[in-house]
């Protein structure tokens, strides 16, 4: 499933600019209460991230509960619904 990181927040920081390079990423693996994706940019724990599904363009707000290792240039980083 492809996704549309479009901005995050961090500590009282309202900045909807686009996380990910052409806003794109693509999930690694997805559960009701989160999932996992790829980020070329840095987010921090604990900020919020809005996450779009490129099929159905629902928009919902998650909280970056783990930010993993760098591979190849983008950032494993869990998110929590």
């Amino acid at each position: 499933m492809s996704l549309q990181i479009l901005g995050f927040c961090s500590k009282g920081d309202h900045d909807r600019g686009i996380v990910a390079p052409g806003g794109l990423t693509d999930d690694i693996t997805r559960s009701a209460s989160g999932g996992l994706v790829t980020l070329a940019s840095k987010v921090g724990l604990g900020d919020t991230v809005f996450v779009v599904n490129g099929a159905t363009q629902e928009e919902q707000e998650c909280r970056v509960a783990n930010v993993g290792t760098e591979l190849e240039g983008r950032i494993r980083v869990g998110v929590a619904l």
